[in-house]
């Protein structure tokens, strides 16, 4: 084999390959009758009882079921909008089996986290808060919406609904 054609391999490999383990960024967890869940359709709203955003960073361990969380502060650093780790918690996902409400996470997108440290920092892209994915408890996609403000508090509309 060629120096050249190992080097093509060898990089397309390397792309390929994460270095940074990859995040959830979500807005806190909520809880949503079940009910409501199976009913729900384009147009329905979550009023989340958020006055403002407020972020968090997700790491699952599907294994353990055991997540790590960090909780983001917005700051301003020479005109760059950036998120910084507040504090860093670990955190059980035990679904509530004879319950009828269900634990829903709200995620923007996967990001890759270079330092999961309280202090590190963040700069998140612009159209990142554009579409959210609304998830179950066990990760089972539920709908896709966008963030809306409803009587000066964060809510999400749901833009489109997936069948489970």
């Amino acid at each position: 084999m060629k120096a050249e054609t190992q080097a093509v391999l060898l990089e397309k490999m390397m792309q390929n390959k994460k270095v940074h383990p990859e995040f959830e960024l979500t807005l806190p967890l909520f809880n949503v009758k079940k009910s409501t869940l199976k009913r729900l359709s384009t147009g329905d709203v979550f009023l989340l009882a958020l006055d403002t955003l407020e972020l968090r960073v997700i790491h699952n361990d599907s294994t353990h079921k055991v997540s790590r969380y960090a909780k983001l502060i917005y700051v301003e650093n020479n005109g760059k909008e950036e998120f910084e780790i507040a504090s860093i918690h670990d955190m059980d996902f035990i679904p509530l089996e004879k319950s009828k409400y269900e634990e829903v996470k709200c995620v923007f997108s996967k990001i890759e986290v270079h330092q999961f440290e309280v202090g590190s920092r963040l700069t998140l892209k612009d159209n990142l808060f554009d579409t959210v994915e609304v998830f179950n408890v066990n990760s089972d996609i539920t709908a896709e919406g966008k963030l809306i403000e409803v009587d000066s508090e964060i809510a999400i509309e749901i833009t489109k609904v997936y069948d489970v």
